[in-house]
């Protein structure tokens, strides 16, 4: 479990699941910045990749937001209502996916000195990524149940405790929650899982 209750959504691409790739692949770097994009919303072209394997509840869309299943939606809707739309994506092995938009971005959560980011010289100051979080202690009590940060609102979906139990009791695929604090690149170059939380069937990569 996450010692301080903020977990970090992984799209958890396991060898039997089939994943996804836009048309254009600078597209994800343009759209899903913590703004809706209902009022212009069309879903991007796309590739499938490995097209003979599962379609999970959650599939890996290669640099985008998760792209889920309509049971996911369906469960999900009321507890991330106002925080995250959900965008008609496309069929996939005949069923309706939606594209997870998250509105929510939070601003001075983070301890940026105990946390490990990676900044560009150019623009000065613009994040390439988000290693490993440290969330301020007197923030997370009043952090929503699913956000991004304002440093990367391009990059990394944090989630709350109920968010985490409903995913666990639906048990959806596709999906996992790892900590924060530990840099995912890092875990799954040493073998190590993902998953910290407990009852998800998908643990990692």
């Amino acid at each position: 479990m996450s010692g301080v209750g903020v977990w970090r959504l992984e799209k958890s691409l396991k060898q039997k699941d089939l994943a996804v790739r836009a048309g254009d692949l600078t597209y994800t770097s343009r759209h899903f910045l913590g703004t809706s994009e209902a009022a212009n919303w069309e879903a991007p072209s796309f590739e499938v990749l490995d097209a003979n394997k599962r379609a999970p509840d959650v599939v890996t869309w290669m640099a985008g937001p998760p792209i889920v299943s309509g049971r996911f939606f369906e469960a999900m809707g009321a507890i991330t209502e106002g925080l995250v739309e959900y965008l008609p994506f496309h069929v996939i092995k005949k069923k309706q996916y939606f594209v997870m938009n998250v509105l929510n971005v939070v601003d001075d959560a983070v301890n940026l000195q105990e946390s490990e980011i990676l900044y560009g010289d150019e623009p000065k100051g613009f994040v390439i990524s988000v290693k490993r979080v440290v969330f301020k202690p007197d923030r997370v009590d009043r952090l929503p149940e699913v956000f991004k940060l304002a440093l990367q609102p391009n990059g990394n979906i944090y989630v709350r405790q109920r968010f985490c139990e409903t995913v666990a009791a639906s048990k959806f695929s596709g999906i996992c929650f790892s900590d924060p604090a530990v840099d995912s690149f890092r875990a799954y170059v040493r073998g190590q899982p993902l998953n910290i939380y407990p009852g998800i069937p998908d643990f990692g990569f």
